[in-house]
Protein backbone atom coordinates (compact mmCIF):
# COMPACT_ATOMS: atom_id res chain seq x y z
CA UNK A 1 0.00 0.00 0.00
CA UNK A 2 2.98 2.55 1.06
CA UNK A 3 4.87 1.45 -2.25
CA UNK A 4 1.86 1.76 -4.33
CA UNK A 5 0.83 4.96 -2.82
CA UNK A 6 4.58 6.41 -3.08
CA UNK A 7 4.47 5.70 -6.91
CA UNK A 8 1.21 7.51 -7.62
CA UNK A 9 2.91 10.29 -6.04
CA UNK A 10 5.63 9.99 -8.18
CA UNK A 11 3.54 9.81 -11.25
CA UNK A 12 1.65 12.81 -10.30
CA UNK A 13 4.65 14.78 -9.42
CA UNK A 14 5.81 14.28 -12.99
CA UNK A 15 2.40 14.92 -14.55
CA UNK A 16 2.57 17.85 -13.17
CA UNK A 17 6.55 18.92 -13.95
CA UNK A 18 5.06 18.21 -17.72
CA UNK A 19 2.86 20.52 -17.48
CA UNK A 20 4.70 22.90 -15.73
CA UNK A 21 7.83 22.67 -18.64
CA UNK A 22 4.56 22.94 -21.37
CA UNK A 23 3.41 25.99 -19.98
CA UNK A 24 6.84 27.64 -19.91
CA UNK A 25 7.54 30.31 -22.53
CA UNK A 26 8.87 28.32 -25.84
CA UNK A 27 12.36 30.28 -25.67
CA UNK A 28 14.19 31.25 -22.69
CA UNK A 29 18.01 32.22 -21.41
CA UNK A 30 19.95 31.75 -19.14
CA UNK A 31 21.49 35.54 -17.81
CA UNK A 32 24.86 34.40 -17.39
CA UNK A 33 24.87 32.39 -20.67
CA UNK A 34 23.87 35.61 -22.58
CA UNK A 35 26.34 37.35 -20.88
CA UNK A 36 28.81 34.78 -21.98
CA UNK A 37 27.49 35.03 -25.70
CA UNK A 38 27.66 38.93 -25.45
CA UNK A 39 31.79 38.77 -24.39
CA UNK A 40 33.14 37.18 -27.11
CA UNK A 41 30.94 38.66 -29.74
CA UNK A 42 32.40 41.90 -28.26
CA UNK A 43 35.61 40.65 -28.30
CA UNK A 44 35.24 39.74 -31.59
CA UNK A 45 34.60 42.98 -32.62
CA UNK A 46 37.29 44.61 -30.35
CA UNK A 47 40.39 41.89 -31.80
CA UNK A 48 38.94 43.01 -35.09
CA UNK A 49 39.45 46.40 -34.59
CA UNK A 50 42.86 46.56 -32.92
CA UNK A 51 44.22 43.59 -34.66
CA UNK A 52 44.69 42.00 -31.37
CA UNK A 53 43.80 38.45 -30.34
CA UNK A 54 44.15 39.33 -26.63
CA UNK A 55 40.55 40.66 -26.06
CA UNK A 56 38.77 37.36 -28.18
CA UNK A 57 41.23 35.23 -25.55
CA UNK A 58 40.08 37.17 -22.36
CA UNK A 59 36.52 37.06 -23.40
CA UNK A 60 36.48 33.17 -24.12
CA UNK A 61 38.45 32.39 -21.02
CA UNK A 62 35.31 34.78 -19.16
CA UNK A 63 32.58 33.45 -20.98
CA UNK A 64 33.79 29.95 -20.13
CA UNK A 65 34.23 31.00 -16.31
CA UNK A 66 30.79 31.97 -16.27
CA UNK A 67 29.33 29.08 -17.85
CA UNK A 68 31.11 26.42 -15.28
CA UNK A 69 29.71 28.67 -12.43
CA UNK A 70 26.76 27.54 -13.64
CA UNK A 71 27.01 23.94 -13.26
CA UNK A 72 29.59 23.66 -9.93
CA UNK A 73 29.35 26.83 -8.09
CA UNK A 74 31.19 29.97 -8.70
CA UNK A 75 33.58 28.96 -6.20
CA UNK A 76 34.46 25.26 -7.83
CA UNK A 77 35.10 27.61 -11.16
CA UNK A 78 37.51 29.96 -8.84
CA UNK A 79 39.59 27.50 -7.90
CA UNK A 80 39.30 25.61 -11.53
CA UNK A 81 40.64 29.17 -13.31
CA UNK A 82 43.53 29.34 -10.74
CA UNK A 83 44.97 25.59 -11.47
CA UNK A 84 44.61 26.74 -15.16
CA UNK A 85 46.50 29.79 -15.24
CA UNK A 86 48.94 28.76 -12.38
CA UNK A 87 49.81 25.88 -14.38
CA UNK A 88 51.12 28.21 -17.60
CA UNK A 89 52.78 31.22 -15.73
CA UNK A 90 55.52 31.04 -18.06
CA UNK A 91 52.72 31.94 -20.69
CA UNK A 92 51.27 34.31 -18.31
CA UNK A 93 54.64 36.17 -17.57
CA UNK A 94 55.52 36.62 -21.55
CA UNK A 95 52.29 39.16 -21.64
CA UNK A 96 53.41 41.51 -19.40
CA UNK A 97 51.94 43.27 -17.28
CA UNK A 98 48.30 41.70 -18.66
CA UNK A 99 49.88 38.39 -17.50
CA UNK A 100 50.93 40.19 -14.25
CA UNK A 101 47.01 41.13 -14.03
CA UNK A 102 45.97 37.52 -14.79
CA UNK A 103 48.39 35.56 -11.94
CA UNK A 104 47.29 38.02 -9.49
CA UNK A 105 43.47 38.13 -10.16
CA UNK A 106 44.47 34.12 -9.71
CA UNK A 107 45.70 35.00 -5.90
CA UNK A 108 43.12 37.06 -5.46
CA UNK A 109 40.10 34.48 -6.68
CA UNK A 110 41.76 31.72 -4.04
CA UNK A 111 41.62 33.86 -1.32
CA UNK A 112 38.41 34.90 -1.69
CA UNK A 113 37.15 31.32 -1.51
CA UNK A 114 39.27 30.68 1.23
CA UNK A 115 37.44 33.92 3.29
CA UNK A 116 34.28 32.49 1.71
CA UNK A 117 34.64 28.94 2.49
CA UNK A 118 36.79 28.88 5.69
CA UNK A 119 33.67 28.23 7.82
CA UNK A 120 33.11 24.79 6.30
CA UNK A 121 36.57 22.93 7.20
CA UNK A 122 36.28 20.49 9.90
CA UNK A 123 39.68 19.50 11.36
CA UNK A 124 41.12 18.52 14.72
CA UNK A 125 41.86 21.55 17.69
CA UNK A 126 45.53 20.48 17.02
CA UNK A 127 45.50 21.45 12.88
CA UNK A 128 43.53 24.53 13.84
CA UNK A 129 46.17 25.85 16.64
CA UNK A 130 48.85 24.84 13.89
CA UNK A 131 47.13 26.51 11.03
CA UNK A 132 46.05 29.61 13.39
CA UNK A 133 50.29 30.32 14.43
CA UNK A 134 50.96 30.03 10.75
CA UNK A 135 48.30 32.50 9.40
CA UNK A 136 48.98 34.77 12.24
CA UNK A 137 52.90 35.19 12.16
CA UNK A 138 52.35 35.68 8.49
CA UNK A 139 49.76 38.65 9.15
CA UNK A 140 52.28 40.35 11.59
CA UNK A 141 55.21 39.96 9.07
CA UNK A 142 52.64 41.55 6.33
CA UNK A 143 52.10 44.31 8.08
CA UNK A 144 55.65 45.19 9.61
CA UNK A 145 57.10 44.39 5.65
CA UNK A 146 54.09 46.82 4.24
CA UNK A 147 56.23 49.82 5.89
CA UNK A 148 59.38 48.64 3.90
CA UNK A 149 57.33 47.96 0.43
CA UNK A 150 53.91 47.17 -0.46
CA UNK A 151 54.73 45.02 -3.20
CA UNK A 152 57.29 43.29 -1.85
CA UNK A 153 55.23 42.73 1.88
CA UNK A 154 52.24 41.55 -0.45
CA UNK A 155 54.08 39.15 -2.99
CA UNK A 156 56.18 38.14 -0.33
CA UNK A 157 53.30 37.05 2.04
CA UNK A 158 51.60 35.50 -1.29
CA UNK A 159 54.34 33.44 -2.09
CA UNK A 160 54.91 32.20 1.71
CA UNK A 161 50.95 31.36 2.67
CA UNK A 162 49.51 30.55 -0.84
CA UNK A 163 49.77 26.78 -0.61
CA UNK A 164 48.05 27.01 2.69
CA UNK A 165 45.12 28.76 1.53
CA UNK A 166 44.49 26.90 -1.66
CA UNK A 167 44.58 23.89 0.54
CA UNK A 168 41.61 25.50 2.67
CA UNK A 169 39.41 27.04 0.00
CA UNK A 170 39.27 23.41 -1.61
CA UNK A 171 38.94 21.46 1.22
CA UNK A 172 36.19 24.63 2.34
CA UNK A 173 34.50 24.16 -0.89
CA UNK A 174 34.40 20.27 -1.43
CA UNK A 175 33.29 19.85 2.40
CA UNK A 176 30.54 22.26 1.53
CA UNK A 177 28.89 19.54 -1.02
CA UNK A 178 30.06 15.90 0.06
CA UNK A 179 27.02 15.61 0.91
CA UNK A 180 25.30 15.71 -2.63
CA UNK A 181 27.70 12.68 -4.29
CA UNK A 182 26.62 14.30 -8.04
CA UNK A 183 27.61 17.60 -7.43
CA UNK A 184 31.08 16.55 -5.09
CA UNK A 185 31.93 14.61 -8.12
CA UNK A 186 31.11 17.10 -10.11
CA UNK A 187 33.27 19.39 -8.83
CA UNK A 188 36.28 17.50 -8.10
CA UNK A 189 36.54 16.15 -11.27
CA UNK A 190 36.60 19.63 -12.83
CA UNK A 191 39.76 20.34 -10.31
CA UNK A 192 41.14 17.18 -11.53
CA UNK A 193 40.35 17.69 -15.35
CA UNK A 194 42.35 21.47 -14.78
CA UNK A 195 44.81 19.66 -13.23
CA UNK A 196 45.19 17.20 -15.97
CA UNK A 197 45.45 19.86 -18.88
CA UNK A 198 47.98 21.27 -17.26
CA UNK A 199 50.34 18.32 -17.26
CA UNK A 200 49.31 17.45 -20.86
CA UNK A 201 50.77 20.97 -22.07
CA UNK A 202 54.14 20.48 -19.72
CA UNK A 203 54.83 17.33 -20.73
CA UNK A 204 54.28 18.25 -24.17
CA UNK A 205 56.22 20.84 -23.72
CA UNK A 206 59.14 19.55 -21.72
CA UNK A 207 59.84 16.91 -23.28
CA UNK A 208 60.54 19.35 -26.84
CA UNK A 209 62.89 21.37 -24.82
CA UNK A 210 64.24 18.20 -23.39
CA UNK A 211 65.33 17.08 -26.55
CA UNK A 212 65.63 19.85 -28.94
CA UNK A 213 66.57 22.74 -26.36
CA UNK A 214 64.58 26.15 -25.77
CA UNK A 215 63.35 28.26 -28.49
CA UNK A 216 64.17 31.91 -27.86
CA UNK A 217 61.29 33.40 -26.28
CA UNK A 218 61.42 30.40 -23.76
CA UNK A 219 65.22 31.39 -23.01
CA UNK A 220 64.50 34.80 -23.00
CA UNK A 221 61.83 34.23 -20.34
CA UNK A 222 63.31 32.37 -18.01
CA UNK A 223 66.65 35.00 -18.32
CA UNK A 224 63.88 37.86 -17.27
CA UNK A 225 63.26 35.57 -14.23
CA UNK A 226 66.70 35.45 -12.74
CA UNK A 227 66.83 31.90 -13.09
CA UNK A 228 69.56 29.34 -14.30
CA UNK A 229 68.94 26.88 -16.96
CA UNK A 230 71.75 25.43 -17.60
CA UNK A 231 73.21 22.15 -16.38
CA UNK A 232 76.90 21.80 -18.33
CA UNK A 233 75.96 22.58 -21.99
CA UNK A 234 71.94 21.22 -21.43
CA UNK A 235 69.25 23.44 -20.73
CA UNK A 236 67.08 22.47 -18.28
CA UNK A 237 63.01 22.01 -19.29
CA UNK A 238 61.26 24.80 -18.19
CA UNK A 239 57.98 23.35 -19.45
CA UNK A 240 54.93 25.88 -19.55
CA UNK A 241 56.15 27.52 -16.39
CA UNK A 242 58.78 30.48 -16.18
CA UNK A 243 61.59 28.49 -14.68
CA UNK A 244 63.21 25.09 -14.29
CA UNK A 245 62.77 24.75 -10.86
CA UNK A 246 58.79 25.66 -11.15
CA UNK A 247 58.26 23.23 -13.94
CA UNK A 248 60.70 20.39 -12.18
CA UNK A 249 58.35 20.84 -8.83
CA UNK A 250 55.27 20.26 -10.82
CA UNK A 251 55.92 17.71 -12.22
CA UNK A 252 57.56 16.22 -9.29
CA UNK A 253 54.20 16.44 -7.34
CA UNK A 254 51.74 15.18 -9.82
CA UNK A 255 53.65 12.38 -11.29
CA UNK A 256 53.57 10.18 -8.25
CA UNK A 257 49.87 11.28 -8.00
CA UNK A 258 48.66 9.81 -11.19
CA UNK A 259 50.48 6.70 -10.96
CA UNK A 260 48.55 5.74 -8.06
CA UNK A 261 45.26 7.83 -8.64
CA UNK A 262 44.70 6.02 -12.06
CA UNK A 263 44.07 2.69 -9.73
CA UNK A 264 40.88 4.34 -9.10
CA UNK A 265 39.70 3.84 -12.31
CA UNK A 266 39.35 1.10 -14.39
CA UNK A 267 39.91 0.61 -18.44
CA UNK A 268 41.19 3.27 -20.29
CA UNK A 269 41.16 5.95 -17.99
CA UNK A 270 43.34 3.97 -15.71
CA UNK A 271 45.86 3.32 -18.84
CA UNK A 272 45.33 7.24 -19.96
CA UNK A 273 46.21 8.36 -16.33
CA UNK A 274 48.92 5.76 -15.65
CA UNK A 275 50.67 6.75 -18.82
CA UNK A 276 50.48 10.47 -17.98
CA UNK A 277 52.05 9.45 -14.47
CA UNK A 278 54.61 7.27 -16.48
CA UNK A 279 55.75 10.47 -19.19
CA UNK A 280 55.70 12.87 -15.89
CA UNK A 281 58.49 10.49 -14.15
CA UNK A 282 59.96 10.60 -17.40
CA UNK A 283 59.71 14.45 -17.64
CA UNK A 284 61.26 15.01 -14.12
CA UNK A 285 63.90 12.29 -14.77
CA UNK A 286 65.05 14.37 -18.07
CA UNK A 287 64.42 17.75 -15.96
CA UNK A 288 68.15 17.82 -14.76
CA UNK A 289 66.92 18.20 -11.39
CA UNK A 290 67.56 16.07 -8.40
CA UNK A 291 65.70 17.35 -5.99
CA UNK A 292 62.45 17.01 -8.38
CA UNK A 293 63.99 12.98 -9.32
CA UNK A 294 64.45 12.11 -5.34
CA UNK A 295 61.20 13.49 -4.19
CA UNK A 296 59.32 11.41 -7.53
CA UNK A 297 61.31 8.04 -5.93
CA UNK A 298 61.03 8.31 -2.23
CA UNK A 299 57.29 9.40 -2.89
CA UNK A 300 56.38 6.19 -4.90
CA UNK A 301 58.57 3.88 -2.55
CA UNK A 302 56.25 5.09 0.29
CA UNK A 303 53.20 4.45 -1.81
CA UNK A 304 54.53 0.98 -2.27
CA UNK A 305 54.82 0.42 1.34
CA UNK A 306 51.59 2.12 2.54
CA UNK A 307 49.62 -0.16 4.55
CA UNK A 308 45.46 -0.30 2.69
CA UNK A 309 43.17 -1.69 0.90
CA UNK A 310 44.76 -1.12 -2.33
CA UNK A 311 44.13 -3.22 -4.96
CA UNK A 312 47.83 -5.49 -5.03
CA UNK A 313 47.85 -5.24 -8.93
CA UNK A 314 47.96 -1.37 -8.53
CA UNK A 315 51.14 -1.81 -7.02
CA UNK A 316 53.10 -4.60 -9.09
CA UNK A 317 52.18 -2.45 -12.32
CA UNK A 318 53.55 0.80 -10.51
CA UNK A 319 56.69 -1.17 -9.24
CA UNK A 320 57.38 -3.02 -12.74
CA UNK A 321 56.77 0.26 -14.64
CA UNK A 322 58.62 2.17 -12.33
CA UNK A 323 62.03 -0.25 -12.39
CA UNK A 324 61.51 -0.56 -16.29
CA UNK A 325 61.48 3.12 -16.90
CA UNK A 326 64.50 3.32 -14.33
CA UNK A 327 66.41 0.59 -16.25
CA UNK A 328 65.98 1.50 -19.92
CA UNK A 329 66.65 5.32 -18.63
CA UNK A 330 69.81 4.37 -17.25
CA UNK A 331 71.19 1.85 -19.66
CA UNK A 332 69.36 0.25 -22.64
CA UNK A 333 68.30 4.26 -23.68
CA UNK A 334 71.70 5.48 -23.41
CA UNK A 335 73.84 2.75 -24.75
CA UNK A 336 71.86 2.58 -27.90
CA UNK A 337 71.34 6.06 -28.79
CA UNK A 338 73.62 8.27 -27.46
CA UNK A 339 71.68 10.69 -26.80
CA UNK A 340 73.09 13.60 -24.86
CA UNK A 341 70.33 14.30 -22.76
CA UNK A 342 69.87 10.79 -21.78
CA UNK A 343 73.24 10.95 -20.47
CA UNK A 344 73.32 14.01 -18.50
CA UNK A 345 70.55 13.00 -16.81
CA UNK A 346 72.33 9.54 -15.66
CA UNK A 347 75.07 11.32 -14.58
CA UNK A 348 73.08 13.74 -12.71
CA UNK A 349 71.11 11.24 -10.82
CA UNK A 350 74.43 9.03 -10.03
CA UNK A 351 76.05 12.12 -9.09
CA UNK A 352 74.68 11.74 -5.61
CA UNK A 353 77.06 8.95 -5.42
CA UNK A 354 80.56 11.37 -5.89
CA UNK A 355 79.31 14.64 -4.13
CA UNK A 356 82.88 15.51 -3.84
CA UNK A 357 83.76 16.48 -7.42
CA UNK A 358 79.67 17.96 -8.17
CA UNK A 359 80.52 21.47 -8.63
CA UNK A 360 77.03 22.72 -7.86
CA UNK A 361 76.95 20.85 -4.58
CA UNK A 362 80.27 22.36 -3.66
CA UNK A 363 79.47 25.89 -4.21
CA UNK A 364 76.28 24.91 -2.00
CA UNK A 365 77.95 22.96 0.70
CA UNK A 366 80.58 26.02 0.86
CA UNK A 367 78.95 29.24 0.36
CA UNK A 368 75.07 28.79 -0.39
CA UNK A 369 74.17 26.87 3.01
CA UNK A 370 76.46 28.44 5.53
CA UNK A 371 75.18 31.88 4.43
CA UNK A 372 71.77 30.61 4.50
CA UNK A 373 72.47 28.57 8.22
CA UNK A 374 73.54 31.64 9.71
CA UNK A 375 71.32 34.14 8.52
CA UNK A 376 68.40 31.70 10.43
CA UNK A 377 70.59 31.16 13.30
CA UNK A 378 70.73 35.45 13.48
CA UNK A 379 66.95 35.86 12.58
CA UNK A 380 65.33 32.71 14.37
CA UNK A 381 61.89 34.72 14.96
CA UNK A 382 61.95 34.87 11.13
CA UNK A 383 61.69 37.71 8.88
CA UNK A 384 58.39 37.49 7.20
CA UNK A 385 57.37 36.61 3.55
CA UNK A 386 59.95 37.57 0.71
CA UNK A 387 62.74 37.30 3.13
CA UNK A 388 64.47 34.85 1.48
CA UNK A 389 63.57 32.85 -2.13
CA UNK A 390 62.88 34.44 -5.97
CA UNK A 391 60.75 37.73 -3.90
CA UNK A 392 64.00 38.52 -2.42
CA UNK A 393 65.78 38.21 -5.46
CA UNK A 394 63.48 40.57 -7.32
CA UNK A 395 63.26 42.83 -4.16
CA UNK A 396 67.57 42.66 -3.25
CA UNK A 397 67.12 46.43 -1.54
CA UNK A 398 63.94 46.19 0.50
CA UNK A 399 64.39 42.45 1.32
CA UNK A 400 65.70 42.54 5.21
CA UNK A 401 69.22 40.28 4.26
CA UNK A 402 69.29 41.40 0.69
CA UNK A 403 69.15 38.50 -1.92
CA UNK A 404 69.24 35.29 -0.16
CA UNK A 405 69.25 31.67 -1.97
CA UNK A 406 68.98 28.77 0.54
CA UNK A 407 68.84 25.72 -1.36
CA UNK A 408 67.05 24.92 1.35
CA UNK A 409 62.86 24.62 1.80
CA UNK A 410 63.19 24.13 5.19
CA UNK A 411 66.06 27.09 5.85
CA UNK A 412 63.92 28.97 3.13
CA UNK A 413 60.86 28.84 5.58
CA UNK A 414 62.87 29.17 9.20
CA UNK A 415 64.25 32.24 7.41
CA UNK A 416 60.78 34.08 6.88
CA UNK A 417 58.38 32.14 9.15
CA UNK A 418 61.21 32.06 12.37
CA UNK A 419 60.58 29.56 14.64
CA UNK A 420 56.82 29.50 15.82
CA UNK A 421 55.53 29.78 12.77
CA UNK A 422 57.45 26.95 11.35
CA UNK A 423 55.86 24.73 14.44
CA UNK A 424 52.78 26.23 13.45
CA UNK A 425 53.27 25.01 9.50
CA UNK A 426 55.03 21.49 10.75
CA UNK A 427 51.76 20.68 13.07
CA UNK A 428 49.37 21.05 10.13
CA UNK A 429 51.87 19.38 7.42
CA UNK A 430 51.76 16.05 10.77
CA UNK A 431 48.15 16.11 10.54
CA UNK A 432 47.86 15.79 6.99
CA UNK A 433 49.75 12.95 6.69
CA UNK A 434 48.47 11.51 9.92
CA UNK A 435 44.91 11.29 8.48
CA UNK A 436 45.72 11.03 4.88
CA UNK A 437 47.82 7.66 5.42
CA UNK A 438 44.93 6.30 7.22
CA UNK A 439 43.20 6.85 4.26
CA UNK A 440 41.75 3.75 2.06
CA UNK A 441 41.65 5.07 -1.13
CA UNK A 442 44.09 5.51 -3.95
CA UNK A 443 43.11 9.18 -4.18
CA UNK A 444 44.04 9.86 -0.51
CA UNK A 445 47.03 8.08 -1.38
CA UNK A 446 48.22 9.81 -4.42
CA UNK A 447 47.69 12.82 -2.17
CA UNK A 448 49.80 12.02 0.64
CA UNK A 449 52.54 11.26 -2.07
CA UNK A 450 52.34 14.87 -2.95
CA UNK A 451 53.53 15.78 0.58
CA UNK A 452 56.11 13.16 0.40
CA UNK A 453 57.78 14.42 -2.77
CA UNK A 454 57.59 17.92 -1.34
CA UNK A 455 59.13 17.21 1.54
CA UNK A 456 62.33 15.20 0.21
CA UNK A 457 62.57 17.88 -2.96
CA UNK A 458 62.63 20.42 0.14
CA UNK A 459 66.16 19.00 1.19
CA UNK A 460 67.40 20.16 -2.21
CA UNK A 461 65.51 23.59 -3.18
CA UNK A 462 63.95 26.03 -1.69
CA UNK A 463 60.77 24.96 -3.37
CA UNK A 464 58.02 26.32 -0.76
CA UNK A 465 58.27 29.66 -2.48
CA UNK A 466 56.90 28.53 -5.73
CA UNK A 467 53.10 30.02 -5.89
CA UNK A 468 52.02 28.06 -9.34
CA UNK A 469 53.30 24.35 -8.08
CA UNK A 470 52.23 24.84 -4.84
CA UNK A 471 48.98 25.73 -5.42
CA UNK A 472 48.07 22.66 -7.70
CA UNK A 473 49.46 20.66 -5.06
CA UNK A 474 47.75 22.01 -2.66
CA UNK A 475 44.22 21.83 -3.90
CA UNK A 476 45.15 18.01 -5.29
CA UNK A 477 45.76 17.72 -0.97
CA UNK A 478 43.23 19.06 -0.53
CA UNK A 479 40.67 16.82 -2.76
CA UNK A 480 42.58 13.55 -1.44
CA UNK A 481 41.79 15.01 2.35
CA UNK A 482 38.24 16.13 1.49
CA UNK A 483 37.68 12.13 -0.32
CA UNK A 484 39.39 10.72 3.19
CA UNK A 485 36.87 12.75 5.25
CA UNK A 486 33.79 11.87 3.21
CA UNK A 487 34.99 7.90 2.94
CA UNK A 488 34.98 8.21 6.87
CA UNK A 489 31.37 9.34 6.46
CA UNK A 490 29.74 6.79 4.70
CA UNK A 491 28.13 3.91 5.72
CA UNK A 492 29.13 0.66 5.95
CA UNK A 493 26.65 -0.50 3.36
CA UNK A 494 28.11 2.47 0.81
CA UNK A 495 30.72 2.69 -1.27
CA UNK A 496 33.19 5.48 -1.66
CA UNK A 497 34.85 3.52 -4.96
CA UNK A 498 33.26 5.38 -7.82
CA UNK A 499 35.59 3.85 -10.15
CA UNK A 500 34.23 2.72 -13.67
Amino acid sequence: MTERGGLDMTRTARMNARSTIDSAPAFSVRPKWLLAVGLIVTALLGATSVFSPLPLVAAVGLAGFLALSTKTGIDTASLTAAILIFSMTGFASRLGSLGNLLTTGAAVLVVAVFAARIQNIKVDASARIGFGIFITVGLIFLVINFTRNAEYAVLGWISLVMPVIAFCAAVGTLARIYEDPARYQRSKNVLLSAMLFGVLVNIALGMRQAFFGLTGVEVATVVSNGSTYLVGQQERSIGAFESSQTYGLFMALVAPFLLFYAFEYRGWRRSTLFALGVLATAAVYLSLLRGAVFGVFAAIVIGLIIPSGARKSAKVWIALTFSTVAFAAFFLVESSSGNERWSAAKDRVLSIFDLSNDTSFNARSSETLPIAIAAFRENIWGLGGGAAGPISERFPSVAPLGTIVTDNGYLNLGIQLGLIGFFGLAVCFVYLIRTLWRGSSNLSRGSLLILVALLTAMFFSGYWNLTGPMVIGATLVAVGFVERSRCDRLSESESCDLSN
